[in-house]
């Protein structure tokens, strides 16, 4: 991911205090073992050097802990580690039509448009059928 100028999760945000005090992005376990929970905590490690852009297409991907002295959640992780911008959701969304609601986000950034201006602009497209994309937001 250092050097990735997009970088895309389409997986499940999963909240369980154990884990991370922030919602966590559920992976793949390695064959070989290690953690299937990338946390807010790892990401805060990662250097992006690239200043990417990142989709979080999970379900409460934006859900922060609750502390009142500093924050902690995925997009804030992401943009400490260098994103230029994140995009995460505080509900569920549904699987197949937040891929596609996502892809046409980033197709607009790829043309040029702000990623606010993007959101945006898809947001009043859509949220007559699609009413979760309000639950979209962006961090920058």
């Amino acid at each position: 991911m250092a050097d990735a100028s997009e970088i895309q999760f389409h997986t499940h945000a999963l909240i369980d205090g154990a884990v991370s005090d922030a919602s966590f992005l559920a992976l793949s376990q390695e064959p070989t073992g290690g953690d299937y929970a990338l946390t807010a905590e790892a990401v805060r490690k990662l250097e992006l050097r690239a200043h990417p852009l990142v989709v979080l297409a999970a379900c409460n991907s934006a859900q922060g802990a609750h502390y009142e002295h500093a924050p902690l959640s995925l997009p804030e992780a992401f943009i400490t580690a260098g994103a230029r911008a994140v995009f995460a959701t505080t509900t569920d969304i549904p699987d197949r039509k937040s891929g596609q609601f996502f892809a046409r986000v980033l197709a607009r950034v790829r043309d040029g448009f702000d990623p606010a201006v993007a959101l945006r602009d898809l947001r009043v497209e859509t949220m007559r059928a699609q009413p979760w994309v309000a639950d979209v937001i962006l961090f920058d």
